[in-house]
């Protein structure tokens, strides 16, 4: 068997400092993390590169809230990108239940902040994407305005 010379990671998700505390379950608390945690697992585990996302954190809540969540979460790892280029790129977060919100938000994420990409669910609180309160993301005009 070939060895890896180069080892990424593409599915790493970070504790944010604005979601510290959440609650995980009876007598749990969420993992430390912090970039610089990170940077020294890596080095650790000899991990060249990784992908930071946080999929679900703005699907839970909807309108304003769900936009505020993910453009507070998409920020904060677009600068953790910046800070360290090499060595992160990260994806999106979107506010799912926001059709509207989603697309606005691709649009920002992709171009402004100009992440790697964006990731969502394949549902959202038992909504699957295909259905049809959804569909105006995958719609000629959400695809028109992220061109």
């Amino acid at each position: 068997m070939a060895s890896l010379s180069t080892i990424i990671d593409v599915h790493s998700h970070p504790i944010l400092p604005f979601g510290q505390g959440a609650p995980v379950g009876p007598g749990r608390k969420q993992p430390d993390w912090s970039v610089e945690s990170a940077l020294s697992y890596m080095e650790e585990h000899d991990i060249s590169a990784c992908v930071l996302s946080d999929p679900d954190s703005a699907n839970h809540a909807t309108g304003q809230e769900a936009r505020d969540i993910a453009r507070r979460i998409n920020e904060t790892l677009a600068d953790i990108v910046s800070r360290h280029p090499s060595r992160f790129g990260a994806l999106a977060t979107l506010p799912g239940q926001d059709a509207d919100g989603t697309v606005a938000e691709i649009v920002y994420a992709l171009d402004a902040l100009e992440m790697d990409g964006v990731r969502t669910s394949t549902s959202i609180n038992d909504v699957y994407l295909r259905l049809t309160r959804l569909k105006p993301i995958f719609s000629r005009r959400a695809h028109d305005a992220m061109t």
